[in-house]
């Protein structure tokens, strides 16, 4: 038993400095994309903020915030919450649209084999779904969880196939990623996203991304998430994204 107590308290912070080095330090990615229309107006903003890690020398997100800003509003229209308590390509969704008071929650079930999806519309009337998770299912913005975990496969021109989650119809869907070279856009890595099935990309309208070389979107071009109005049709947009912060590692291998 130790009596000095100078000595204890010595021993004790040495405990405590041991403990702390076992939890990674967690830092922050942040965004800001500007969503414009054909005619080059803008429609709005969305700001993203990400809090995370460096684990293994490599970029972990945990947590995810975005606001989106009509133009010359301090007030947001619209929110999205992520989590990224498991799989980085499937984290659970809060989705809030404060203007047709409109929410959607996309969370793993208690059994954990299947996303619980439920969507109050802007009549609050409530839709629920479970659909069973895959391995190769991508939910929300986890696509871009995606193309970092497949960089070097997209890099060198592979392509690489997905189910992405379409949470208002409560299945999900057969999708591609398939990169472009050469392409007109000047960007390290363009990526276009596109239906699997052929029915389907004759009824759904291929995405374009650019990313910069270490690995942050720089580039959206193709449907959006905010409704363009009460009838369910959503804006499409170019938009361009500016990093205002970023982790001290790498997104990338």
């Amino acid at each position: 038993m130790i009596q000095n107590p100078w000595l204890r308290l010595s021993v004790c912070a040495l405990v405590l400095a041991i403990a702390d080095t076992g939890h990674a330090q967690r830092e922050q990615l942040s965004f800001v994309g500007e969503a414009f229309n054909d005619s080059g107006n803008l429609i709005y903003t969305e700001h993203h903020q990400f809090t995370g890690t460096c684990t293994d020398r490599r970029w972990r997100p945990e947590d995810q915030s975005v606001q989106y800003y009509w133009p010359g509003e301090a007030t947001p229209f619209a929110t999205k919450k992520l989590r990224y308590p498991e799989a980085l390509t499937r984290p659970q969704v809060e989705f809030s649209l404060a203007e047709l008071d409109a929410s959607m929650t996309i969370t793993t079930d208690d059994a954990g084999g299947a996303l619980d999806i439920q969507w109050w519309s802007e009549s609050r009337q409530i839709k629920q779904f479970l659909v069973p998770t895959k391995p190769d299912l991508v939910v929300d913005a986890g696509f871009d969880q995606l193309v970092r975990e497949r960089w070097d496969e997209l890099h060198n021109g592979a392509s690489v196939e997905f189910r992405f989650l379409a949470p208002t119809r409560g299945t999900d869907f057969g999708f591609q990623l398939a990169p472009e070279s050469p392409s007109e856009l000047d960007f390290p890595l363009v990526i276009t996203v596109r239906p699997s099935g052929l029915i389907t990309r004759f009824l759904v309208k291929p995405i374009t991304l650019g990313y910069n070389d270490t690995g942050l979107l720089s580039y959206y071009s193709g449907l959006t998430n905010i409704p363009r109005n009460r009838d369910g049709d959503n804006y499409s947009a170019e938009i361009l994204y500016t990093t205002t912060q970023r982790p001290p590692c790498p997104l990338i291998p």
